[in-house]
């Protein structure tokens, strides 16, 4: 078996192709090599110069070692050109190359011809990037942007004495673009303010005398709202005595100032427990049946009642709420909500979209009970 080699370059892919014919046909042995239909020519492209032996095998298996050696392929010369412009706030890098390049760099803009590639920077950095030739082939280039003026913008929130409101002052070391018609522009053009009284968080851009663009997070989380009056309820027992008030007190002072969010529970036998005597709790008159006796935390039922009107009021879940064998000197029955632990209790669900605050609190036997969207 005798074997020829030639070598034809393709400038426009900057490839060099090697053919090896054969005077007999060859077995298929080589898998990153292309074979003719006759069994005669092996061809290859190849995209970098390289001098190697490798081995070709005819039909009756016989081996012939050929050398190879790959020289016309080109290297890629790389130049880079930096044009600041706009007194120094925006510079075109522009990449030049000698071969056609593959448009593989999305945020950059390769011109007609393939072999230069250009990009607008405001800000100045320091990063190196690979730069692909047509024949695939990569060759990283350094770039190194230092003498932009950059755009810097500061924010400060101003807060009023009682948090009603806020002051949003944004400060640049450049003239800003009247561009914002709900703020309010300095005369030297380099502060934005404007005034909220509702917390927000969102993104907004502030542009500077040369078009940059800045996105801002404006983060305003500390307003104190006044709360909404949902429901007003006031349950009265005037003869309650002293013991009996202390137990409302007690009971209404535990759940003064809850929070339910969105999806929370409200269990009472959590929340108020047990009315021991090591809480502070009297002895008071309470139903034990159709009977009327004496036991510890008498009348907290009272506080019961009345938290149960005023969430029945705004349409709150009740997932659990018992009424008292007998009528009640502070409202009547199916109005109530009687509570014993362990064996009764009061639960219900905020199943509003927004938080709920409760304020509850009593004096000489009347219990009020105030609910706040907040």
């Amino acid at each position: 078996m005798q074997l020829t080699t030639t070598y034809e370059y393709d400038a426009d892919r900057n490839i060099e192709i090697a053919k090896v014919t054969s005077n007999y046909p060859m077995s298929e042995t080589k898998p990153t090599w292309k074979l003719s239909s006759d069994k005669k020519t092996y061809t290859k492209e190849f995209n970098k110069n390289e001098r190697y032996t490798t081995v070709f095998t005819q039909n009756n298996g016989k081996i012939v070692e050929l050398e190879l050696n790959i020289t016309q392929i080109k290297e890629m010369i790389l130049t880079v050109n930096y044009d600041y412009y706009n007194s120094n706030t925006r510079v075109k890098v522009s990449v030049t190359s000698n071969l056609r390049m593959q448009d593989t760099k999305p945020t950059w803009k390769l011109s007609s011809d393939k072999k230069t590639y250009t990009k607008i920077f405001d800000t100045n950095e320091n990063y190196s990037t690979d730069f692909t030739q047509i024949n695939g082939i990569s060759k990283k280039l350094h770039i190194n942007i230092n003498k932009i003026r950059e755009l810097h913008i500061s924010i400060q929130y101003n807060y009023s004495q009682n948090k009603r409101n806020v002051t949003v002052i944004v400060t640049s070391n450049f003239k800003f673009k009247d561009t914002k018609p709900t703020w309010t522009l300095s005369s030297d053009k380099k502060i934005y303010t404007k005034s909220f009284n509702n917390n927000t968080n969102y993104y907004t851009k502030f542009t500077d005398e040369y078009d940059r663009e800045r996105e801002i997070n404006i983060n305003i989380n500390e307003i104190v709202k006044d709360p909404i009056l949902l429901s007003d309820v006031t349950l009265s027992s005037p003869s309650s005595g002293a013991d009996r008030n202390i137990n409302l007190s007690i009971a209404s002072n535990t759940i003064n100032g809850i929070v339910l969010n969105p999806g929370d529970l409200f269990v009472w036998s959590q929340v108020v427990g047990p009315a021991t005597y090591a809480k502070g709790y009297k002895n008071a008159a309470v139903f034990q049946g159709n009977k009327i006796t004496m036991g510890v935390g008498g009348g907290i039922c009272q506080v019961s009642s009345t938290l149960y009107q005023a969430v029945r009021n705004i349409g709150l879940e009740i997932i659990e709420r018992h009424q008292h064998s007998l009528p009640t000197s502070y409202t009547t029955l199916g109005n109530d909500a009687t509570v014993s632990y362990g064996a009764l209790d009061f639960i219900f669900r905020n199943n509003k979209s927004y938080s709920i605050l409760i304020k509850m609190n009593s004096y000489m036997g009347n219990v009020n009970c105030k609910l706040y969207q907040i």
